[in-house]
């Protein structure tokens, strides 16, 4: 009998180790490093990301894989066509906010005038409703790092490259805000606060305590990589009692 490959399992094994290689999360989890891209979700999910102990399946790896060819499009093949005073895929200059740190990738920065651009993939526009607000908390830090003042989204769709940015009218952008940058360093403090005082979440109620999930996507389709026993039989033990 002929023994078929299993390419469903193979690509699975193979966006899990991929994931691994690539993902964002600090070495040390105690330190003071926050990566920009985290700052636009809620403390829970900065803090899962931090201590990377966030898991991802199959379709959701998936997804991150066609936006990373994509983002890998438009700086190998893309850039060759964007005048010299654009760089590609930049490490911003680190951001010190008292003890945290900021850091991060730029997809794109015009020198010249002044401009960083951030590259977003979508599946699709159905019920697309820009600017999405952790992408202009993102360019707030990107901003700040690199002292410019303008910043604008490029949404590319994954079906067909099609592009559509925000601002949308050319010549808008998105603009520098302080405010909106300090809303960001106290939500990156909470986090780091919290770690200081507490260490890592080693468990699902511990997590709850902490930061309980709010009403967006992320929270609603987390899969973590910690006991969730601990908190589902506190839950049941709660219910007993009632």
């Amino acid at each position: 009998m002929t023994q078929e490959i299993n390419w469903s399992q193979k690509i699975g094994e193979a966006l899990q180790e991929d994931n691994e290689n690539h993902e964002e999360h600090d070495e040390d989890t105690n330190d003071g490093v926050f990566h920009a891209s985290w700052l636009g979700y809620c403390q829970r999910n900065i803090l899962l990301s931090k201590q990377g102990i966030k898991e991802n399946d199959a379709e959701s790896l998936g997804r991150f894989m066609t936006g990373t060819l994509i983002h890998e499009f438009m700086e190998n093949e893309v850039s060759d066509f964007l005048p010299d005073h654009v760089e590609s895929e930049e490490a911003i200059p680190e951001v010190e906010q008292g003890d945290l740190t900021f850091v991060g990738t730029a997809d794109a920065v015009d020198h010249e005038n002044e401009v960083i651009y951030d590259f977003k993939t979508r599946a699709s526009w159905y019920r697309f409703e820009p600017p999405i607000d952790r992408h202009l908390d993102q360019l707030q830090i990107y901003m700040e790092a690199f002292g410019y003042d303008k910043a604008k989204v490029i949404y590319i769709s994954k079906g067909d490259m099609e592009v559509k940015t925000w601002p949308e009218e050319e010549g808008e952008f998105i603009e520098r805000d302080s405010s909106s940058y300090y809303q960001l360093v106290a939500k990156a403090y909470e986090v780091y606060d919290f770690i200081q005082n507490h260490g890592g979440i080693d468990s699902i109620e511990q997590l709850n305590e902490a930061f309980k999930p709010c009403d967006n996507f992320f929270c609603g389709d987390e899969k973590l990589s910690i006991d969730t026993s601990q908190g589902e039989e506190s839950e049941e033990e709660t219910e007993d009692g009632e």
